[in-house]
């Protein structure tokens, strides 16, 4: 659904419109726009103290992400891995401990990103588990750098493809740098954890139009486990009565910054 109507908030990088205040208040699926504002918000203010370790990647980019894939690019042509690597170069994602893409089954060849389903792929660094409670994401080699991790609120999706292709892109992008001083044995092994994709335990959505809103509370959720160290599981952090409230919190949180 594009974005239309007048203007309610600017913020950073993100313009809402009356349209999305409409899908909020509604039972729509989330678009792009309200995506990006809830990054923008969660990066600059709620997680604004670990805004240099953490990156939120606009869904936009991780549409063009997925171009760099061969499965997914236009006429079997992907762009290449240094086009890729330069548009991400000014997010310096080599210092980030935890990375967030909002992945949706948009087509490639979309002109924005639609599509009927969002899930959540994060990339977490080995320094980026260090307060992780859980012993499923805890590192098992000491050559591997990080792993992908795939938060599903529809378990078996077609969205298990979209975030494996861009897995795929951005390993090669993340392990760049990462060969000095190492064998071709160990290459493949740090290749090999950089492309390991887990899905994860989450929420399951009971409708067929909150996978936005799953998405976007599994992403606090993850932040709150490995930046605050809150020790409650995804289940717990990111519950159907905290995914039932998130619509309304995001209206009022628009309200209130477009007073200021």
């Amino acid at each position: 659904m594009a974005s239309e109507g007048k203007t309610v908030l600017s913020y950073h990088d993100v313009l809402l419109r009356q349209s999305e205040l409409t899908i909020l208040q509604s039972n729509q699926w989330l678009n792009d726009v309200i995506i990006s504002f809830w990054f923008e918000y969660l990066q600059h203010e709620v997680f604004g103290e670990f805004k240099d370790v953490i990156s939120f990647i606009a869904p936009e980019m991780v549409q063009f992400l997925k171009s760099a894939s061969p499965e997914f690019s236009a006429n079997g042509c992907p762009i290449s891995v240094d086009e890729i690597k330069s548009m991400l170069e000014p997010l310096q994602l080599s210092s980030k401990r935890i990375i967030f893409f909002p992945i949706s089954d948009s087509p490639i060849n979309s002109t924005s990103v639609d599509g009927s389903h969002w899930s959540l792929l994060v990339y977490l660094t080995q320094s980026g588990e260090t307060n992780a409670t859980d012993d499923s994401i805890q590192q098992s080699s000491s050559t591997t750098l990080g792993r992908f991790e795939h938060y599903d609120s529809f378990t078996g999706s077609v969205n298990h493809t979209h975030a494996s292709a861009v897995r795929n892109v951005m390993s090669s992008i993340l392990i760049t740098g990462s060969f000095l001083g190492k064998s071709e044995e160990e290459e493949d092994d740090v290749t090999t954890s950089h492309t390991l994709m887990v899905e994860m335990e989450c929420t399951q959505q009971v409708n067929g139009f909150d996978c936005g809103v799953h998405v976007l509370c599994n992403c606090e959720a993850v932040c709150r486990r490995l930046l605050m160290e809150d020790g409650q599981h995804i289940t717990q952090l990111a519950s159907l009565d905290v995914i039932k409230r998130k619509r309304r919190e995001i209206c009022v949180t628009i309200g209130t910054l477009s007073k200021t």
